[in-house]
């Protein structure tokens, strides 16, 4: 196993999977370059999410939900890379998807 990977979680909005006016969330990990994209089954305006804070923009409850889904799936993704990591398995996007699903 390599020590030194490259390791990003980034959530995005897919809005040309939807005909509707709500786009798709998606968390996409990335390992060594390599990607991987997990739904999160929920929708939203693209007008209310932040690229930069890839997070959904306001304080209403619908924001808040979403935003508290995406945190607890970030951790979720963490825990399994580092419980990968040290059990010494190899690691790329797929496996660590797999782990979370």
């Amino acid at each position: 196993m390599k020590t030194n990977q490259n390791y990003s979680i980034r959530f995005i909005l897919k809005p040309s999977k939807t005909k509707s006016a709500k786009a798709p969330i998606y968390c996409r990990i990335t390992v060594n370059g390599k990607r991987s994209e997990i739904s999160l089954k929920r929708f939203i305006e693209p007008a209310k999410w932040s690229n930069t804070n890839c997070r959904v923009k306001g304080n209403s409850e619908e924001a808040r939900l979403i935003n508290l889904n995406i945190e607890l799936l970030n951790n979720d993704v963490l825990r399994h890379y580092n419980m990968l990591l040290m059990d010494g398995k190899f690691i790329d996007c797929n496996v660590l998807k797999n782990s979370v699903l």
